[in-house]
């Protein structure tokens, strides 16, 4: 329609434009065609002529468009000087309209040659010509006059219509809702349960969420805890069909001039079309290949009925004001659309419980600038999400490429250059989606596109011995072995083969009405292959319709082969120049079991285990290992990477295999890290309050060089950096400082981060290796129910003393206070890590139970014996004690009131405590009240000492603040642990060294008030070398 009228005005302004002799000829002809024919078209465009502004008169103004004539020629001339004059007019119209600037567009003419300007958000003028007068320039100016009567498609009108406080979104939650729990086809069941599996695995979310069933009540729907995955899938259905249908809004706009789904309800029913949609044979038609592939979210189109009719008709009217050729307008404004929508569905609650934060613009574009990325390399994020890098990608590709290639050229380089996989079924298709409004204005120049979008895991990916590609898929109905020959992906086959397989499956099962039998199937699917492959590679492929079909005739497929070949097509492609994102940041212990069977095999592998058993497979986080996969199986020799990871793999000991940045068994192959950038401070996810790190690597045979460049953004002043800023923006709002990173002693070892002048003093007070250890440190007591053991002493009571347990100091509500006096042997003074300050230990009365003297509480023989009192506390709380984690995972067979981190060091006479939790490193000591030991708690870690003497001098020495600065240039303030003695160079207390001595007194006068907390800090710097020297 567009297209079509362009090419009747072109026509026509070229059979007239001999009689342009004045600029009023070219605006009285131009004008008259403009009216005519845009009003056939359904325009109503009238304008107002000579219309008066602040700033002038404008020639010709239609809603927000400001069309402005020359005389024939003159734009050849002097564009620039002509649209900066009138440019002028933005900000009266602005005014006039009460609207932003860059919601006025203008148009600039001689008859000849056509232009366009407008502001950006930031006030930057943008000239865009001038162009002949032709098809395209002209459906361009068409199209910016049918979008001033129409809504804008961006994420701030999309959140007003289609947010979870919207209308549209309440009556289409409540549809689903009672649609699925009153579910009658059992495929629905399937969908929900195979998409909970994967769900599972990429979001790590359980049973239960207070956040969904608040989310659930604000749409006056009751869910119980078992009810919050399948109120999360319908409400990723939701998303799910609002995606399509704005991809369909988009595509139907550029195939047929307009969004005709109104047109289609008249000749055939909603639900019909609404099946076309969901089997994909709508977007098949619109000339997409895969956009419904891998697809759990069309269970709806099954369960139609009236209430579902009526909430899709809503939306299909809400769509219908919307402008979709938005992003071929206003380029600089497309963005990725559909994540502050999503954000919109989902309260921030639910995001954050499932993990999910998606990458701000700026932080994605200046992770793309980092990694060197250029126009013409490959590039791939293997874990995308709803594609925020792969619009920037797209984005800068047309900027470049738009003036030199055609348009066909241009969308056939991106289709095979910027490539997406994610394993969230949701992510895969808002990615596909916002892909095509990037390329929005191109999607004419080719007949068909395959959007080359993925639903593939990063990790666990397709692998190849000896010819044949394996893999497997675990389904509700058991683990699905998949083996195909690599000559299937060597000719080009797989999808061609897949789509035979589906309809085969179809064809011999009651979904296709039992046309042929099974041996008549696979008898044609072996004609069809007998000249592709060889014999006995046929029979993988006649083992793979054997397995889908028998999921089909069970009612569990519909899904399968289109899964599967999307696995398939992440284990073909290699060899990219770059690969960016933002892997998902999940723990392993988060992750379902069954998957982390599945991948464990990859994380030993690529040793990112930590050697401490009680690290190792427990607190690994998964962006390491999407990291390594990518960089080995995608990224070719001389590539870079630079992907968004936590802070804390550079920080913490169960990260220390990460950090030897190599594949196994492959010397030759080395990944060179080139520089970190620190987003800490800044915050830079909204909602979220996280650690983010900016790493970019090399892949070679150079290996990392230390020290390497660490970068630590700041805020400048109290300014607040917004998802929605620039990155001039968050330039101009931040500091960068310029850090440098070196391991504190050996390869894997965790990361100093401290300025080039302060490495070499930190690296004198660094332990290597090969030192040794003059000193241990130890965990305080670990009773993982604080609220039992820990409370008050309210009175002696002849031998016994009255105690009082908190439950408040813990999280458990079946934790009852019981006042009960107890025998006094057991109760110790606690001390806790917010007591400790430099020099200062302010007991704030907290008492606790401690019933052994070793790793394993006092039998109960004994306790019954000595103890009957405490025995007989513990066992009124006796159900909930049993519960305890430490219990179970280390101490199974001990007595059920058994602590954790108990040992003969814990009664040490004197012990110099730090706080695990804290922004600083500050040292004291502990020893006794009223002879009673003090006995840390679990947020405290101490070196037990017998003398006060020893005591004082590691408690000046490390309160040095010389010592503090390289602790907090390694450590992350949260994980202040044992490793101190580890890696700091602490000498052995020796009486007749004078500056040990030194030291012993600073202490004791810092303790007494005698000195300043900050001077004798300083004085015990002072002492450093000296102290050190044998």
């Amino acid at each position: 329609m567009f297209t079509e009228t362009a090419r009747i005005i072109v026509d026509r302004i070229n059979s007239v434009s001999v009689d342009f002799q004045r600029e009023e000829d070219v605006r009285v002809r131009c004008e008259s065609i403009f009216i005519e024919e845009m009003n056939k078209m359904g325009i109503p465009y009238n304008p107002s002529y000579e219309a008066q502004v602040s700033s002038g008169a404008i020639d010709a103004l239609f809603n927000c468009l400001c069309v402005e004539y020359k005389t024939a020629g003159e734009l050849s001339k002097r564009f620039d000087f002509h649209v900066e004059e009138k440019a002028k007019y933005i900000k009266s119209l602005a005014d006039m309209y009460h609207v932003e600037e860059n919601q006025i567009a203008g148009v600039i003419l001689d008859g000849k040659q056509i232009g366009f300007f407008r502001k950006t958000a930031e006030g930057v003028l943008l000239k865009d010509g001038p162009y002949n007068i032709d098809v395209s320039s002209v459906e361009r100016f068409i199209r910016l006059a049918h979008s001033t009567q129409m809504k804008a498609l961006i994420s701030s009108n999309l959140l007003k219509d289609l947010g979870s406080e919207g209308e549209v979104t309440k009556q289409m939650v409540i549809a689903l809702w009672k649609s699925l729990k009153e579910r009658r086809d059992k495929r629905t069941t399937m969908f929900m349960t195979e998409w909970s599996r994967l769900f599972g695995q990429i979001s790590g979310f359980g049973e239960g969420d207070s956040a969904v069933i608040a989310e659930a009540k604000s749409f006056g729907i009751n869910i119980t805890n078992k009810e919050c995955t399948e109120f999360i899938f319908v409400l990723n259905t939701v998303y799910g069909i609002y995606i399509k249908h704005i991809a369909l809004m988009i595509l139907q706009s550029k195939r047929y001039g307009k969004y005709k789904i109104y047109e289609d309800i008249l000749k055939t029913s909603l639900e019909e079309i609404s099946k076309t949609v969901e089997n994909g044979s709508m977007f098949t038609d619109l000339g997409i290949r895969n956009f419904m592939e891998g697809d759990f979210f069309c269970w709806y189109a099954l369960e139609w009925n009236e209430c579902i009719d009526e909430a899709i008709q809503a939306l299909v009217t809400v769509l219908s004001q919307y402008e979709p050729s938005t992003g071929s307008l206003k380029p600089e404004v497309v963005r990725d659309l559909l994540k502050e929508l999503y954000q919109g569905l989902l309260s921030k609650g639910i995001r954050h419980n499932l993990g999910e934060y998606y990458t701000p613009d700026w932080l994605a574009e200046f992770t793309i600038e980092r990694s060197g990325y250029k126009v013409g390399n490959k590039v791939l994020d293997p874990s995308c999400g709803s594609g925020t890098f792969l619009v920037l990608l797209i984005n800068q590709a047309i900027e470049q490429l738009k003036c030199s290639l055609p348009p066909d050229e241009v969308i056939n380089h991106i289709q095979s250059h910027i490539y997406g996989f994610d394993l969230n079924p949701l992510a895969v298709i808002a990615a596909r989606t916002n892909y095509l409004i990037a390329i929005e204005a191109y999607i004419n120049a080719v007949s068909f596109i395959e959007i080359p979008v993925y639903l593939s895991d990063a990790i666990f990916s397709p692998k190849q011995e000896k010819g044949i590609y394996k893999y497997h898929l675990d389904t509700e109905d058991g683990r699905m072995i998949l083996q195909l020959p690599s000559t299937i992906f060597e000719k080009k086959l797989l999808s061609e083969a897949l789509d035979k397989i589906e309809r085969l499956v179809m064809l011999s099962t009651n979904s296709g009405g039992n046309v042929i039998t099974e041996e008549e199937a696979q008898t044609n699917f072996r004609s069809w292959l007998s000249d592709k492959l060889e014999a006995s590679e046929i029979e993988y492929l006649i083992d793979l319709f054997s397995s889908i079909r028998s999921l089909e005739v069970k009612n569990w497929d519909g899904i399968w082969c289109r899964i599967i070949k999307n696995h398939f097509s992440s284990a073909v492609l290699k060899d990219f120049d770059v690969i960016v994102g933002n892997p998902p940041w999940l723990k392993w212990s988060a992750l379902p079991p069954s998957y982390r069977d599945t991948i464990k095999e990859f994380c030993v592998r690529y040793g990112l285990f930590s050697s401490d058993k009680f690290y190792g497979g427990v607190e690994s986080d998964v962006s390491t290992m999407v990291l390594y996969s990518a960089a080995e199986k995608w990224l070719k020799q001389g590539g870079t990477l630079a992907m968004l990871i936590t802070r804390s793999v550079f920080k913490t000991e169960s990260s220390e295999g990460f950090r030897m940045f190599r594949l196994p068994g492959d010397e030759n192959i080395k990944f060179k890290v080139t520089e970190v950038h620190d987003y800490t401070s800044i915050q830079p996810f909204d909602d979220a309050v996280n650690k983010p790190t900016l790493l970019v690597l090399e892949k070679g045979t150079v290996a990392t060089n230390y020290p390497l460049p660490w970068v630590q953004w700041t805020k400048r002043g109290r300014e607040r950096i917004f998802s929605s800023d620039s990155l001039s923006e968050v330039t101009e709002k931040t500091i960068r400082t310029s850090l440098v990173a070196h391991p504190i002693n050996s390869l894997g070892s965790p990361w100093l981060t401290t300025t080039q002048e302060h490495l070499e003093a930190c690296v004198s007070l660094t332990q290597s290796i090969t030192d040794t250890k003059n000193y241990s440190a130890r965990k305080g007591v670990c009773t993982d129910c604080n609220g039992i053991f820990y409370g008050k002493v309210k009175e002696q009571r002849g031998r016994n003393i009255v105690f009082e347990n908190n439950p408040e100091l813990g999280r458990n509500k079946a934790v009852r206070c019981i006042e009960m006096a107890l025998e006094t042997e057991l109760v110790y003074p606690i001390a806790k890590g917010k007591e400790v300050s430099a020099f200062k230990w302010n007991h704030t009365g907290t008492f606790g139970i401690i019933p052994q003297n070793s790793m394993h509480g006092y039998s109960e023989s004994i306790m019954l014996e000595k103890y009957p009192n405490t025995l007989s506390f513990f066992s009124r709380q006796k159900e909930v004690l049993l519960k305890r984690s430490s219990l179970k995972r280390y101490l199974p067979k001990d007595p059920f009131y058994s602590c954790w981190n108990v040992g003969s060091y814990t009664f040490a006479p004197y012990k110099v405590c730090w706080a695990e939790i804290s922004g600083n490193f500050e040292v004291c000591v502990i020893s006794s009240i009223d002879e009673k030991i003090v006995v840390p708690d679990h947020k405290i870690y101490f070196i037990p000492l017998d003398t006060e003497e020893e005591a004082l001098f590691l408690c000046a020495y490390l309160n040095a603040p010389t010592v503090e600065e390289l602790v907090l240039a390694y450590v992350e303030a949260t994980q202040i642990g044992t490793h101190i003695t580890d890696y700091i160079k602490i000498p052995t207390f020796t009486p007749n060294n004078p500056a040990h001595m030194a030291l012993v007194k600073i202490a004791s006068e810092a303790i007494n008030g005698v000195l300043t907390v900050a001077e004798a800090r300083k004085r015990a710097d002072s002492l450093l070398l000296e102290a050190n020297r044998k």
